[in-house]
């Protein structure tokens, strides 16, 4: 669990303590990747925009990849 006031934080605070999620989740240049989608309470937010969704300490993020595989 991490604490935050918006998306962005949460997923700061995530690769504090999981750093290989940073490269996974953040552009070199520190914004959330375009790849990434984020579900704040069941809510999908394409990655960019979701940096700045606010949150409430008892709300559920989470973060979905893009997938590709043929």
């Amino acid at each position: 669990m991490v604490t935050a006031t918006n998306v962005l934080e949460a997923l700061d605070s995530l690769a504090e303590l999981f750093p290989s999620v940073r490269k996974r989740v953040f552009t070199g240049q520190g914004h959330v990747a375009s790849w990434v989608t984020v579900s704040v309470g069941g809510e999908l937010i394409p990655g960019r925009a979701a940096a700045e969704t606010l949150i409430s300490a008892d709300e559920t993020v989470m973060v979905i990849p893009a997938m590709a595989g043929g």
